[in-house]
């Protein structure tokens, strides 16, 4: 397992750290940002106790 840090407003980013626990196909890339970001956006984003 590895730990890694990000403090972007990322979808995956939880208390400074990544909590992506999947790799799946990259469709597009960021040069400047992580190629799994997600804008997170609180109205479309459930929690995760909601599941």
């Amino acid at each position: 397992m590895v730990n890694i840090n990000c403090t972007e407003d990322c979808i995956y980013q939880d208390s400074g750290r990544c909590t992506l626990d999947h790799i799946t196909a990259v469709n597009k890339l960021h040069p400047e940002k992580c190629t799994y970001y997600i804008k997170k956006d609180s109205q479309k984003v459930k929690s995760k106790t909601s599941r």
